[in-house]
């Protein structure tokens, strides 16, 4: 039980840890982009554009991090397959005779 709940939380500190890098991808999009716009005429639409530029940095850093998840699934079976290649122990016999 330990084991698991030890797993759980390291996900979560992952999780956590992606969508604060994605914030800071966002933020810093919204950055240059007002660099290069200027701001808006009306200080409710600056907070508004920062707001999407944020929620979009946290989106693509959730969808990252469940590809991620999902890829750290299946990679132990990756692993046997490769392990078990016929063609791989036939490259390693052949460049190494004896």
């Amino acid at each position: 039980m330990e084991a698991i709940l030890k797993a759980v939380r390291r996900s979560i500190e992952e999780l956590i840890l992606f969508c604060g890098l994605g914030v800071l991808c966002g933020a810093g999009v919204g950055f240059f982009i007002f660099l290069r716009l200027g701001l808006p005429s009306r200080p409710d639409d600056a907070g508004y554009i920062s707001g999407l530029f944020l929620l979009s940095g946290i989106k693509f850093s959730l969808s990252i991090w469940t590809v991620r998840w999902i890829l750290m699934l299946f990679w132990p079976f990756a692993r046997t397959q490769a392990r078990n290649d016929p063609k791989k122990e036939r490259i390693a016999r052949d460049a190494n005779p004896g």
